[in-house]
């Protein structure tokens, strides 16, 4: 007659374990969800009969589908307004020839974190230092990459100071 294994001795020295394996738990230790259904959570906020929710009637600003409505941050509605001063026209003189001066003068290179231009799928922006589109002078533009450039139009008044700061020992010509 074979040797038939039975519960309590599986090899020598190894106890069996009810279950098999099912699991890892030793006899008598509980189960670290015991009590619980499933995935519900004992502290999750849960909306009861007759309590209005925390936004009702108050303005949304986005459609059914998610999507921002048309409209709502647009022009002097938008938190960033500035009076429309991106409106305001270039003079005559701001021409490709100038954009392009003023890049050569810069050596194709961001002046704020030094990317060269042919790493970029665009030319480098110009920017006016003092944010004034009338003030042509040379000494006053500098080339910027979009990411750069796009800093530079939050917090205007360090950037100005930045900047005039940073280039008023360096020469600047034409």
């Amino acid at each position: 007659m074979p040797h038939r294994v039975n519960q309590t001795s599986f090899k020598k020295g190894h106890k069996f374990i009810k279950g098999g394996e099912k699991g890892w738990f030793k006899k008598g230790q509980k189960t670290w969800n015991k009590g619980t259904k499933g995935l519900t959570q004992k502290n999750k906020t849960t909306f009861k009969k007759g309590q209005t929710a925390w936004n009702k009637g108050k303005k949304r600003y986005w459609n059914a589908s998610g999507s921002f409505k048309k409209g709502q941050n647009t022009l002097e509605k938008h938190w960033n307004w500035q009076g429309g001063i991106s409106f305001e026209p270039y003079p005559i003189d701001w021409t490709d020839d100038l954009k392009e001066s003023i890049r050569k003068r810069d050596e194709y290179t961001c002046q704020l974190c030094g990317i060269y231009q042919n790493e970029l799928n665009e030319k480098l922006h110009c920017h006016h230092i003092d944010y004034d589109k009338d003030n042509l002078d040379p000494k006053n533009l500098i080339s910027l990459c979009r990411k750069c450039h796009t800093k530079t139009n939050w917090n205007r008044d360090y950037w100005i100071k930045y900047f005039k700061y940073a280039f008023q020992n360096q020469k600047r010509s034409d």
